[in-house]
């Protein structure tokens, strides 16, 4: 929890500086990477295994599930996450 609030306020210290020097910050989207556990446990979730990553083939790290772009979560999921960084960093 610490090391998790110590990044968030690195993150706003980052963002008003940015600001400061006129930078516009523009935050990461979502992606649609999602945690195996939401995959086993949510029904009708359609993700896929990414197989291949950068050039690594190793399964232990690229063993990484994607929602589908055109599913109904990766949208739910994505204006979950814009709507929350809005909340936080918004003034």
């Amino acid at each position: 929890a610490f090391w998790l609030k110590n990044q968030l306020n690195l993150q706003h210290r980052i963002l008003e500086r940015m600001k400061d020097l006129g930078i516009t910050p523009i935050l990461p989207a979502f992606n649609g990477h999602v945690p195996q556990q939401l995959v086993d446990e949510v029904n009708g979730i359609e993700a896929e295994k990414a197989d291949f990553w950068s050039g690594f083939t190793d399964p232990q790290l690229t063993a990484v599930n994607r929602l589908k772009p055109g599913s109904k979560f990766f949208k739910e999921i994505g204006e979950a996450i814009v709507i929350e960084q809005l909340r936080e960093y918004s003034p």
